[in-house]
């Protein structure tokens, strides 16, 4: 009988650089337009962040984020990355 699952080192931690992630599985970004309106962390998205950490995925990588807010906007909603005064949670470590 075959293994289900030829991959099993999918479900073990593995360490990158200084942190260690539960697993290798990631959540891949995904556009929320959660932000409010001047690009800040919303309450909606830190919703949204934690509803995707419920799944048990090792990491969560964040959707589209220009990298100049004042001219690279291209939808409401985006995340301002430019400024530590919009990005308080940047690293948010949500526990197990």
């Amino acid at each position: 009988m075959t293994s289900f699952n030829k991959y099993t080192h999918v479900f073990e931690p593995i360490r990158i650089g200084n942190m260690t992630v539960k697993n290798r599985i990631q959540f891949s970004p995904m556009v929320s337009s959660l932000s409010t309106p001047s690009g800040g962390v919303s309450s909606e998205l830190l919703g949204y962040v934690k509803s995707q950490a419920r799944t048990g995925v090792g990491v969560i990588t964040i959707g589209s984020t220009p990298i100049d807010h004042i001219n690279g906007v291209d939808f409401f909603g985006a995340l301002d990355v430019t400024s530590d005064d919009t990005t308080p949670y940047s690293s948010l470590s949500l526990p197990s």
